[in-house]
């Protein structure tokens, strides 16, 4: 009897906690959807932020992010200058943008500034400058060599007809003249040289005509019985 009595009573205490445990599984479902519901705006509220986030003062900082970054030509474009100054060398000489033309498009394709493509003028004009005189003298020197090849003024005579073309370049060139024919080279082109080469010929001497004259006839008296002075 004892042992039916001690059932029983575990089975009352069974269905006892049964509901128990139902209703606080009840009660954590219930909690966890108003935590939810707390932690999620509502649908106004909603609203309102997804309208604040397309105002101009709602989200700058994700409007920064969001923009489209800027390509590299319209960063070149921004820091090169619509027209650029005109330009000077180290001694002060001024050069126009459109006497320097293709120096001006590439700085500002580059995007160079007024003040950087000026530091590379100044740094560009003293090596433009050698490379021209480099390429002068050896164009000079290969003149040279083709006036000693000259029809005209070449050959075995050239030494003389050199001298020639000298004294022509010393009577008629102008001191304005021999500065530019001396500081480009030009003094050895062969149609310079001929030039002169014709213009010293006119000043040579003529020799004058050479003829055959007979001798002088002998001296005769007049009258050779005479001490009569003889004619002349």
């Amino acid at each position: 009897m004892a042992d039916e009595s001690q059932e029983v009573q575990n089975q009352e205490t069974a269905q006892t906690a049964a509901p128990d445990a139902a209703e606080q599984a009840a009660q954590a479902t219930e909690n966890q959807a108003q935590a939810e519901t707390q932690a999620a705006p509502s649908g106004s509220e909603q609203t309102a932020e997804s309208l604040m986030g397309d105002t101009l003062l709602g989200s700058g900082d994700q409007a920064a992010e969001e923009a489209e970054p800027q390509t590299q030509e319209q960063e070149t474009a921004q820091s090169a200058p619509e027209t650029y100054e005109a330009f000077r060398d180290v001694n002060g000489n001024e050069y126009t943008p459109e006497s320097v033309q293709q120096f001006a498009d590439a700085a500002k394709s580059v995007g160079l500034s007024q003040e950087n493509a000026q530091k590379l003028f100044e740094a560009m004009v003293p090596t433009a400058r050698a490379h021209m005189m480099n390429d002068l003298r050896s164009k000079a020197e290969q003149w040279a060599l083709d006036c000693e090849k000259d029809p005209e003024i070449g050959g075995a005579n050239f030494g003389a007809n050199k001298a020639v073309a000298i004294s022509g370049y010393r009577e008629f060139a102008t001191p304005e003249l021999r500065t530019i024919l001396n500081a480009s080279g030009l003094g050895n082109h062969p149609e310079v040289v001929r030039h002169f080469f014709r213009l010293g010929k006119t000043l040579q001497q003529d020799s004058g005509v050479h003829g055959n004259a007979s001798a002088n006839p002998p001296k005769r008296r007049r009258y050779p019985n005479s001490n009569m002075v003889v004619d002349d």
